[in-house]
């Protein structure tokens, strides 16, 4: 064939090629009319140190948190500070590892290194000085002896920062902020794990497991921060029936109000909670709450509501949203045991064509110039909690559903280390590498990754934990969704 076209070039027409004078060689035109327009890449920042600025930034008091912490561990035999055992933790999901072994195999890593920057890393974030990075089974035995309630405290203390802050001020619906209450499916064992177990038989086979019952504020650019947690398990001594998310309900709204007692938030429910026991309880607690309205959660109401529609023409609304068909209608004056209260729907249509309904019922203020906002931005929000929330934490690698330990005090820790890791990588992500993931990161897949090698390879400089440098940045959060 003499001096053909190498194979990788075969397909290419004559338009594409260029040949050097001597044709020896082959190589692809880069300039001229018909070249590719080169788009500027925003260089990547160092990842880690990118971790540090953002919980600098909102959380500059995290550490003095963790040290106030009661030491667990016996006095005297304490290698670890409590800070950089917390941080380790908090590595392990910041880094995507996805288990404890793979957490010792990265360890040992960075032991078979010269540089040692991730020990060096951990140091520097947590402000410790570790000669060296604790084993696996040691952050669990730490984390079988820790309280869950510490953790627990956590995430609260830092949405209130936040809310201090004014950074998710854009968040409010009505001036309130949304928060989404619902419970999702933990760990499962095909045998019994601990007397706190839930059990369930279908097909003659009994499965074990723990579920949660979560309160997370949502934004509408998709953050999803955990604010209260209550764990679904079988602890009360003579109980005749299994704990469940009714009972669940009954004791977060008090921890919820008792943690912000002047907060001014709207809840979010779904069909299941639309009940006398949760609307008493919001209107104990001041709340409004707008709850998903099904015909099985309230039967009778659900068709007084379809049968005052008829009678009530003018209160139907007509609009485009996103350029997407919608009809709203609404009935004030509803009745369910002794509440009063507004029912709402909205007909729509999905990127299939097909028609999508739903409806709510709430106890805010219905009319012509609310109820658009009311559906969009407060009713058709709630799986937020769903998808941002225990979707994302369970299929991307903070791995939820894997179990971290066989202890259950030690799981109910790593639960609530993946919270506050996830409402740092959010943070991060929309914040200082806003720019960064739409150019050159682009997944969170490949965010986990880069952020793994960067803690193993890059120093976090001394100038990311500087507590003077970091009050004195902006860090505006983007819509990277």
């Amino acid at each position: 064939m003499g001096e053909g076209i190498p194979p990788d070039e075969a397909d290419l027409g004559a338009d594409q090629r260029a040949v050097s004078p001597d044709r020896s060689t082959v190589r692809s035109r880069t300039t001229g009319r018909r070249a590719r327009k080169r788009v500027a890449v925003e260089p990547l920042p160092l990842l880690g140190a990118g971790l540090a600025e953002t919980v600098g930034h909102f959380f500059p008091h995290f550490n003095r948190w963790v040290s106030a912490f009661p030491e667990p561990r016996c006095p005297g035999k304490v290698v670890y500070a409590q800070e950089v055992c917390i941080w380790s933790g908090i590595s392990l999901f910041a880094r995507g590892l996805g288990s404890r072994r793979q957490f010792d195999h990265e360890s040992r890593r960075d032991a078979a290194s010269t540089e040692r920057r991730l020990c060096q890393n951990l140091n520097r974030l947590a402000g410790t000085d570790a000669v060296d990075l604790m084993h696996g089974d040691t952050l669990d035995d730490y984390l079988e002896q820790l309280d869950p309630r510490y953790l627990g405290s956590l995430p609260p203390q830092m949405a209130r920062r936040l809310e201090r802050m004014r950074v998710l001020e854009y968040a409010r619906l009505q001036e309130r902020y949304l928060i989404v209450v619902d419970a999702t499916g933990l760990w499962s064992w095909t045998k019994r794990h601990c007397d706190a177990c839930l059990h369930q038989t279908h097909n003659g086979v009994t499965t074990y497991y723990h579920m949660v019952l979560e309160a997370k504020l949502i934004t509408p650019d998709g953050m999803a921060l955990s604010i209260c947690s209550e764990f679904v398990e079988n602890i009360a001594p003579n109980a005749t029936k299994q704990d469940c998310e009714g009972a669940a309900v009954a004791r977060l709204l008090p921890r919820l109000k008792a943690r912000f007692p002047r907060l001014p938030i709207c809840l979010l429910f779904d069909a299941l909670y639309a009940n006398q026991n949760v609307l008493r309880l919001c209107r104990e607690c001041g709340w409004p709450w707008i709850i998903s309205f099904k015909e099985g959660s309230l039967p009778t109401a659900f068709r007084e509501f379809h049968t005052l529609q008829a009678l009530v023409p003018d209160q139907v609304l007509e609009t485009r949203v996103a350029n997407r068909y919608q009809r709203l209608s609404w009935v004030h004056d509803l009745e369910h045991e002794d509440f009063r209260f507004s029912a709402f729907d909205c007909l729509t249509y999905n990127d299939q064509s097909e028609p999508v309904y739903f409806a709510w019922i709430t106890n805010l203020p219905v009319r012509r110039d609310t109820v658009g906002e009311l559906a969009n931005h407060g009713g058709r929000k709630r799986w937020m909690i769903e998808n941002q929330g225990f979707r994302n934490q369970k299929h991307q690698e903070y791995c939820l559903e894997h179990p971290y330990s066989d202890h259950p005090v030690a799981l109910k820790n790593y639960y609530y280390l993946i919270q506050i890791t996830h409402a740092f990588m959010q943070l991060l992500v929309r914040g200082r590498l806003a720019g960064a993931f739409r150019s050159g990161i682009r997944s969170i897949r490949n965010l986990f990754r880069r952020m793994a090698e960067s803690f193993l390879h890059e120093l976090i400089p001394a100038e990311a934990v500087d507590p003077v440098r970091l009050a004195g940045i902006q860090v505006r959060l983007a819509d990277t969704s």
